[in-house]
């Protein structure tokens, strides 16, 4: 490689400083420039210069398999020991649907390992471009959520000003490479391998790499990156062993998970469950378009590994970026996943939720880590801070590429008035209030609390479809003839029950997993659907149907989704269970003064506490109550909204009867005169009945008492 004077880098670093200045008096007025802060002539942003004499216009722009060789430095950052001085690099250009626009993203590669900004030694570099994200910071703060709620290997990055051959070309996000490193995904088995789901439309892309499809779905991985060197080997016996392991294990796990009775335990021994658990609720928040299409990524360390899930990638065009996709704000997005988007993904999420294990899983991790990471306010800061960061060179930038992005309009249009800073704003304003709806959803359909709701359909023809869980689309039929819906995991009082209707008749409603059926068994135009006991409290059950060829609208506790009359019938449904009351713990407590008491229960408020009686030998059970004097009527059961305490009104059996065998006997004063001497330590039965004279006190003067009344055969009242 040629190398360039640094001479040269000087005079570029100087022209890039100087740049900014220039740029802000091509401002139309001063007013503009001071209100749109090109005024400043430095953002603050270390300063990324390459410099390469190839002609970038016929080599690298004309295709990403081109690479040119070239020179790179940073200057300015906040810490001096981040800057760089003149290194080797090769550059090409790098993305699939972000290749080719106006801002181009990059790839630089150093001749040996540099560590950049503390993020670790390696030679590839990425530098995105977020060309579609108005905000900017979609991708970091997607990011950092993946690190906090525990996500491995997430990539590092940082803020640059980005020149080449001394004309900026705007801000860019300096990142890690997903790789395999030993400051990247560290995995050590010869058999270690980074793959990428990537997509079947793009054939001429496959074509270029090392891909397999699986047998059960056909959707390609590419082996982004080996520990074995499967594209030149040296032992081409070892890499022929990495794939056909690798393949074989991607379509034994994959055929498990589509098959009709999917065993969980297996399908767990082979996953890092948490990984998926984190993966879906990254997507769910964020509604990533290309989740399961492409750049989703997976890594697996050979013999004696599970498969994992990440790390995270390609995060611009998120959270009601993509309108032509359904990301509306209570969408139930990865279930349904080639439903909301196009025929090109795999429903591996979808198969993950028919397990109630799975579901449970992902409940427990809502509550343990996700809830906290994804508060609403929490998101906000991280944007506005990072926007504030970065808010000179970000105004620069879009007036560089004269960007709008608040209407997915990527040319200014006369769309929107202001500065270019107010058009940032209004961008993010929407972004922000499209994350609040979103959280609020997910807020009130994931919690240790939440039941899952199992359903599927009866094809008349073929009989019982698979069962999904809540927020699933079922299995699509014209032939549909029956429903069956159960609530599995509950903590709460309460069922489901399912009615369908056509021609006016509405069925009974059944629960318990019965299937509902018209009773000439034919295919029917609505369904109805509603919760009972404390379930209903806690929970809404919201439900829709799919007939002649759309959705209708969502429907909840017992009111028709589809139609009661009509020729469409019901093709497919999807129900969910979403919480609308927080949960609240009470502790019901227990006092009987004889005997051992009960110990407290702690239970959901609302649910039904059955009473059992209390056994004390020498005592009759008379009952639980609400008070201490046993007044009114004793409870039998009771939903306690609040702590509470009840009492056993216990009655001794018989005075004088200290064995209690119903006789009063020499054998009871035998007994009497072991507790007076203490010899016998008596139980609290056999105490009442020996306090022959109702001093509270077992003495001298109960044996005498006892001795009296036996002598006379009578009992003094």
């Amino acid at each position: 490689m040629k190398k360039y004077p640094k001479a040269i880098v000087s005079v570029l670093l100087i022209i890039a400083m100087l740049l900014p200045l220039t740029t802000s008096i091509a401002a139309e007025n001063s007013e503009d420039r001071v209100s749109a802060g090109l005024i400043q002539t430095n953002s603050e942003l270390p300063t990324l210069n390459i410099y390469s004499d190839a002609d970038l216009d016929n080599t690298i722009y004309q295709s990403k398999d081109n690479k040119v060789d070239a020179s790179a430095a940073i200057s300015g950052a906040e810490d001096p020991k981040h800057n760089l001085d003149e290194s080797y690099v090769e550059l090409k250009t790098r993305g699939n649907t972000t290749w080719g626009v106006m801002k181009w993203a990059y790839q630089i590669k150093f001749d040996s390992k540099v560590d950049l900004f503390d993020m670790g030694k390696a030679k590839k570099w990425i530098l995105l471009a977020n060309y579609y994200d108005g905000t900017f910071v979609r991708n970091k703060v997607m990011f950092d959520l993946g690190k906090e709620i525990g996500i491995p290997y997430v990539v590092e990055s940082v803020f640059v000003n980005l020149y080449i051959n001394g004309e900026y070309r705007g801000v860019y996000q300096l990142t890690e490479k997903v790789e395999l490193g030993s400051s990247r995904i560290d995995i050590n088995s010869d058999y270690g391998v980074l793959l990428e789901m990537d997509a079947t439309n793009r054939p001429a892309e496959l074509a270029k790499e090392i891909y397999f499809q699986t047998k059960t779905t056909g959707k390609p991985f590419v082996y982004k990156e080996y520990n074995t060197d499967l594209e030149d080997p040296d032992d081409p016996e070892l890499a022929a062993e990495v794939m056909a392991y690798t393949e074989n294990f991607i379509n034994t796990f994959e055929a498990e998970l589509y098959s009709e009775d999917a065993d969980w335990d297996t399908i767990a021994s082979m996953i890092d469950v948490d990984s998926f658990v984190r993966f879906y609720f990254i997507t769910e928040l964020s509604m990533e378009v290309d989740a399961t299409y492409s750049s989703s990524y997976f890594y697996l360390d050979g013999p004696g590994d599970v498969l994992h899930c990440g790390p995270l990638w390609d995060y611009d065009r998120i959270m009601g970026w993509d309108t032509s996709y359904d990301q509306t704000t209570n969408a139930d997005y990865l279930k349904n996943i080639t439903d909301a988007t196009d025929e090109y993904r795999v429903e591996w999420f979808k198969m993950l939720f028919r397990h109630p294990e799975f579901v449970a899983r992902v409940n427990e991790m809502y509550d343990e880590t996700i809830r906290e990471a994804f508060k609403t306010e929490k998101v906000v800061k991280m944007f506005r801070d990072y926007q504030e960061l970065l808010k000179p060179a970000l105004i620069r930038n879009h007036q560089k590429y004269q960007l709008v992005f608040h209407n997915r309009s990527y040319i200014v249009e006369d769309v929107f008035s202001g500065t270019m800073w107010e058009q940032i704003e209004f961008t993010t304003n929407t972004l922000i209030d499209w994350l609040t709806e979103r959280n609020q959803y997910l807020e009130t359909a994931y919690g240790k609390y939440h039941p899952t709701l199992l359903y599927s359909t009866y094809d008349g023809t073929s009989g019982a479809q698979p069962a999904y869980s809540g927020g699933s689309m079922t299995y699509s039929s014209s032939n549909i003839t029956g429903l069956n819906m159960s609530i599995e995991n509950s903590q709460f009082d309460g069922e489901i029950k399912y009615a369908l209707s056509k021609n006016r008749e509405t069925t009974e409603f059944v629960s318990g997993g019965e299937t509902a059926k018209l009773s000439d068994n034919s295919r029917f135009t609505g369904i109805l659907v509603r919760l009972t006991g404390n379930l209903s409290k806690h929970f809404d059950v919201e439900y829709r149907v799919y007939r002649n060829g759309s959705w209708s609208s969502w429907k909840s506790n017992g009111d028709r989704a589809g139609s009661a009359t009509g020729s469409a019938y019901v093709e497919r449904i999807q129900a969910r269970l979403v919480q609308k009351k927080d949960v609240e713990n009470v502790t019901v407590s227990f006092v009987s003064t004889v005997g051992t008491s009960p110990e407290p229960v702690t239970m959901i408020a609302g649910n039904t506490i059955t009473f059992e009686p209390l056994e004390v030998e020498g005592y009759e059970f008379g009952g639980w109550y609400a008070n201490p004097e046993f007044s009114g009527e004793p409870l039998t059961s009771i939903n306690p909204s609040s702590d509470m305490t009840f009492y056993a009104k216990m009655t001794l059996k018989m005075l004088g009867d200290v064995d209690g065998n119903g006789n009063i006997n020499a054998v009871d004063l035998f007994h009497l005169n072991l507790f007076v001497k203490q010899i016998v330590t008596p139980t609290d039965a056999q105490y009442a009945a020996a306090d022959v004279n109702g001093d509270e006190k077992v003495t001298a003067l109960d044996l005498f008492e006892f001795k009296y009344r036996i002598a006379r055969g009578t009992w003094r009242s």
